[in-house]
């Protein structure tokens, strides 16, 4: 969950404060925010904007400071087991990736991010489960703008499948993870 949809941050250096932050227009997931923080601070929502996104942010005490540090890194606990690795694999899918249909006829799995190095480990976990993809390789240059005009921050590297064994094996990895 914190290495894709969530954004969190100190206040400032001695603030006793953690802002956590979304954005979405799925309903489901303003209210997964909404009910996994609200026991532990102030929850703030906005109406939907113009494309549907309602905004959430939450007010954290430093007992969260673990959400601070977003890492390029899947954790080894989290490789060294394939139903761990499943379940983060799951969720970052669901916040960087996709599957889909490409030119009307072949399924396709992709992932985009700026996280190149979980990329790679994604790869190598997925090659090391028999499930073959090509490495990561960089989509979007920092500064250009996608399709709706938004200006990269960061490189963006890509992840794909396309292979029909690959997929299947795929989606029974990720599919009781899956809502």
């Amino acid at each position: 969950f914190r290495q894709g949809d969530l954004h969190a941050e100190a206040a400032s250096e001695r603030s006793a404060t953690v802002f956590i932050e979304a954005g979405s227009t799925k309903p489901e997931f303003i209210k997964i925010v909404e009910e996994s923080f609200s026991p532990y601070g102030y929850i703030w929502k906005d109406k939907p904007d113009e494309e549907g996104v309602v905004r959430i942010r939450c007010s954290l005490n430093r007992t969260f400071n673990f959400l601070l540090e977003k890492k390029d890194l899947i954790e080894p606990w989290i490789l060294k087991n394939k139903k761990y690795f499943a379940a983060f694999l799951a969720g970052y899918v669901d916040a960087e990736g996709t599957f889909c249909i490409y030119n009307g006829k072949e399924g396709c799995f992709s992932v985009r991010s700026q996280d190149k190095n979980i990329l790679q480990q994604i790869r190598n976990k997925l090659v090391e489960l028999r499930i073959l993809c090509r490495p990561p390789h960089l989509v979007r240059r920092k500064g250009t703008k996608d399709i709706r005009g938004t200006i990269s921050n960061e490189n963006i590297y890509g992840l794909w499948t396309y292979r029909k064994d690959a997929l299947l094996k795929l989606i029974d990895l990720l599919n009781p993870y899956l809502k």
